[in-house]
């Protein structure tokens, strides 16, 4: 008695394993790739339907890449059409500097579109960057304290150079902290910024608080290199996003500040 039911505990047992082997088995097959010989027909060749999905994956691939192609073809466009109405503005030059030192005072229109707007910013600033050893070659190296002031008349106008070499007891670090957190303060008789666009290492102030008849939108992009940081502002005639009021002005104006170490501080404007 006791064996027999040894022998059918056994038989069952067997029954549930050979149950869950099967299971497993179609688990397998379901969730498997087919094999080699399920993917060619008898005469060793692909079968139709493999062939059909490799194109349908292809097509669909291609089909992105072109959606792609095409928003990034439009928008590529976009940006140089907009670039060229911002270099149309700047030309012709209204009029060339007096100085030997200072480059071209151009006429600027910031553009509305984003692309454009930022890959402006980054023209304009780097354009003077790259004039800063032009702009400082007048100054004397040997003084720790400088201040000049050129006035030059022309037909159309009048050019004032501002040259100023100061020595400040503080980290350089500390003074370019200072110098951000006091933006209001820097341009009097403005009483407020109204907007402050923040590009990489371009800001744009633009205020509205300002006397009748002025213009006030401002570009500044600093450059910071291994012993030294170069500040540079430049003043924006118009603005696709904030339109100069008629009969408003906005002066030209280009500004250097150079700062060395920890003390010598070298500015002009």
């Amino acid at each position: 008695m006791q064996r027999r039911k040894y022998r059918q505990k056994k038989r069952d047992e067997r029954a549930f394993l050979l149950r869950q082997l099967a299971d497993m088995e179609a688990h397998v097959r379901a969730t498997s790739p087919p094999c080699p010989e399920a993917l060619q027909d008898t005469n060793g060749v692909l079968s139709w339907q493999v062939i059909a999905q490799v194109f349908r994956a292809a097509s669909g691939r291609a089909k992105g890449t072109h959606k792609d192609l095409i928003e990034k073809t439009v928008a590529t466009s976009t940006a140089i059409h907009n670039l060229m109405r911002f270099l149309e503005a700047c030309h012709p030059c209204p009029m060339p500097s007096l100085s030997t030192s200072l480059p071209t005072m151009q006429f600027v229109t910031l553009p509305a579109n984003a692309e454009a707007r930022t890959t402006a910013k980054q023209w304009l600033t780097q354009q003077l960057y790259h004039n800063t050893d032009r702009a400082f070659s007048l100054f004397p190296h040997d003084h720790d304290l400088f201040v000049q002031t050129e006035i030059m008349l022309a037909e159309s106008h009048v050019e004032i150079t501002e040259r100023s070499q100061i020595v400040v007891d503080l980290p350089l670090s500390t003074l370019i902290r200072i110098y951000f957190t006091n933006a209001h303060r820097r341009w009097l008789p403005v009483s407020k910024i109204d907007c402050v666009e923040i590009d990489g290492n371009t800001r744009k102030y633009h205020s509205s608080s300002v006397p009748a008849g002025m213009y006030f939108n401002v570009l500044e992009g600093h450059f910071h290199e291994a012993e030294r940081c170069v500040l540079v502002i430049r003043y924006l005639q118009d603005d696709d996003r904030f339109e100069r009021m008629e009969g408003s002005t906005m002066p030209f104006s280009l500004q250097w500040s150079v700062g060395f170490g920890c003390v010598v501080v070298m500015n002009l404007v």
